[in-house]
């Protein structure tokens, strides 16, 4: 009888594991996993309870994301944050490529009470190539203030830029650097956030959003 891990992969139409991560697998004999159609990496592995090295929670996530590399991207992954509700730890990572953060990419491990991870979840994609930035965040700004004043008829009154951010877009394993700004009128109840290619100088969005 295959292996549950081949079973569930045959079912949900995905990949089976590329040849260099069965040894790894093997440790996970009746996980539940959904392949990446394009990365051959992991997206979600539950139906686990692994032991794992370490004295803290924080510890115990990046042994579990060493440990299976091959099948989670660990080392592209950077502690974020941890959340426990209920006896089990969610710890948040982001990925990074070339000490630079990848915008609306994150993964999470969740550790129960007793120290086991139980699941891992993540939407990133490993990156196989990048555009080059050619305008800096003083350029950045400038297009901000353009693009604003284009889209509300004149320069908002008031507005300021609150927060930039240098970090990757991807499209497949495509990363494009933006400039991210957080504009915000006084006091601070909203916001838009506005995000520039840093490859080419255009308008990528502009999108309304709330401060929390």
């Amino acid at each position: 009888m295959l292996p549950f891990f081949f079973i569930i992969g045959t079912f949900l139409g995905t990949p089976l594991a590329p040849t260099e991560v069965r040894t790894q697998l093997e440790t996970l004999a009746n996980a539940r996993i959904v392949w990446s159609t394009t990365s051959g990496q992991a997206r979600v592995i539950t139906r686990i309870k692994l032991p794992t090295q370490g004295k803290t929670n924080r510890e115990r996530g990046r042994y579990f994301l060493d440990r299976f590399s091959l099948l989670t991207g660990g080392p592209g992954l950077r502690f974020e944050s941890e959340v426990t509700t209920k006896g089990r730890t969610v710890l948040r990572y982001r990925q990074w490529h070339d000490n630079t953060i990848v915008l609306d990419r994150s993964a999470t491990v969740t550790v129960d009470g007793d120290g086991h991870i139980i699941a891992f979840n993540t939407d990133c994609v490993p990156i196989t190539g990048a555009a080059r930035a050619v305008i800096d965040e003083r350029q950045a700004r400038a297009a901000v203030s353009s693009a604003l004043e284009a889209r509300f008829g004149s320069k908002p009154v008031g507005m300021k830029a609150i927060e930039a951010v240098f970090g990757l877009t991807t499209t497949g394993a495509f990363a494009t650097p933006i400039y991210e700004f957080n504009v915000a009128p006084l006091p601070m109840v909203s916001h838009v956030k506005v995000r520039i290619d840093a490859s080419t100088g255009a308008l990528l969005s502009i999108r309304n959003a709330l401060l929390h």
